[in-house]
């Protein structure tokens, strides 16, 4: 009997603690619980520097239409009104943050203050193909089918310092038209190599840097477009080599003994032009004049006592690359030396 009459009175004297701990637990639960709140999103996500800035106000719970909303940035008032829940202005310069702020006031009489911290940030995403261009040429190669091409991103964010980040230093995350990249994306990956398939469509790449930290980002999209190989002809001079610099065109005479005529494959797979994967066949009046496929370049002479004009063509074929293909043609006016 003494045994149960301690037990019980342990029992009265813990459960009012127990009532008083689970009192305040609640007390506290609810107090990290706003009653009200908005959220706010900006279009776009990863402003560049000197970028206008959409900034959309949302809510659950408030009857924004209803409520006075204040919009600032950095501290100035920029507007003002019922209902304006979206607001545009134009983020800063690369590595100055722009502090913008909302102000709601319901009308219940609730408060709602909320700030942005957007310190812009800008990437470049520039994009080179393997293709082959003759020496001297100052254009870019572009992007051919069934071709390897790789795109580079460039990123200009700032640290604390206002000192660029080295891009070995960012995250990079790679998309191909939507879908992301895992095996290609990560610290330090700032290039992306691919291969268009047989099938070549518009190669869609993005691809977004943020700091190891997460407190800058950027963002950017590359599009690029296979063309088809060309041919371009040049003329060999006995006494200053090929003329580089000027392109036969539609038409070209031969006024001496002979004419010798070099075939550039422009936007072939550079690694098939090197390893001699090319067939060129050259027709005269649309009569193949050589069996051996493996010369770009042919020497003309004129028949005795022949003149007039043929039509020479020549057609390129890619044994490695079924899609790389190309077909040109001129004219060529010659006369019998006398």
């Amino acid at each position: 009997m003494k045994k149960f009459l301690t037990f019980f009175s342990v029992l009265i004297l813990v459960l009012p603690f127990l009532a008083l701990t689970r009192a305040v637990s609640a007390q506290d639960f609810s107090s990290v619980m706003p009653s009200s709140d908005i959220a706010v999103e900006f279009s776009p996500t990863a402003p560049a520097p000197n970028q206008t800035v959409t900034a959309t106000a949302s809510s659950e719970s408030v009857d924004l239409n209803s409520s006075k909303i204040s919009w600032s940035v950095n501290g100035k008032t920029q507007k003002t009104g019922t209902g304006v829940s979206t607001f545009s202005f134009t983020v800063g310069a690369l590595g100055r943050t722009t502090t913008v702020s909302v102000t709601v006031n319901s009308p219940d009489g609730q408060t709602i203050n909320k700030s942005f911290s957007i310190s812009p940030a800008d990437v470049d995403l520039v994009w080179q193909a393997v293709s082959y261009t003759p020496p001297f040429y100052e254009g870019k190669a572009l992007f051919s089918y069934e071709e390897r091409i790789e795109f580079i991103a460039i990123p200009h964010i700032l640290n604390s310092s206002g000192a660029e980040i080295p891009a070995s230093q960012l995250n990079y995350k790679w998309s191909r038209g939507g879908y992301v990249l895992g095996d290609f994306s990560g610290y330090g990956k700032n290039t992306y190599t691919m291969i268009s398939s047989v099938i070549s469509l518009p190669a869609d790449v993005q691809v977004e840097v943020t700091t190891t930290d997460g407190t800058s980002i950027a963002d950017s999209e590359a599009v690029a477009t296979p063309v088809d190989p060309q041919i371009v002809f040049y003329q060999r001079d006995p006494l200053y080599g090929i003329l580089f610099q000027r392109a036969v065109s539609s038409s070209l005479s031969l006024s001496g003994s002979e004419l010798d005529v070099l075939a550039e494959p422009f936007y072939f797979a550079n690694e098939d032009v090197s390893a001699g994967n090319l067939q060129y066949t050259w027709s005269v009046g649309g009569e193949q004049v050589s069996s051996d496929l493996t010369k770009n370049e042919r020497v003309f002479r004129p028949q005795s006592g022949a003149s007039g004009t043929s039509n020479i063509s020549l057609s390129v074929g890619n044994t490695s690359k079924i899609l790389q293909m190309a077909d040109s043609s001129f004219n060529l006016s010659f006369s019998s030396p006398k």
